[in-house]
């Protein structure tokens, strides 16, 4: 398997983490290009997961475009987009970001 290194970082594989893409996506209007860059960061979370198999990258990439999804107005894949993360979060360890996705 390649080694996957966030295009940001040279020492970390990843310093997104999945509690500040929450956090940026679910107050996208909060500053201009947040919602940009959230959708940035999700979609590098997204491609981190794929390289390396990690469910728990995977999960927080699916909660992170789902609450965009939300925000913009699209139920439905917003909708879609939390089972993807909850069916990530069954594959992973990470209990307390599974329940934060099941109560958004």
């Amino acid at each position: 398997m390649p080694t996957w290194r966030c295009a940001t970082s040279t020492r970390s594989p990843c310093p997104r983490s999945g509690t500040w893409l929450r956090s940026t996506a679910s107050r996208p209007r909060s500053g201009p290009g947040r919602r940009d860059t959230a959708a940035a960061w999700a979609g590098e979370l997204a491609s981190f997961a794929e390289a390396t198999g990690a469910s728990g990258a995977a999960a927080a990439a699916a909660h992170g475009r789902a609450l965009l999804a939300r925000d913009g107005g699209d139920g439905g894949g917003a909708a879609e987009q939390f089972e993807q993360a909850l069916a990530h979060h069954a594959r992973s360890g990470r209990r307390v970001d599974r329940a934060r996705t099941e109560l958004a």
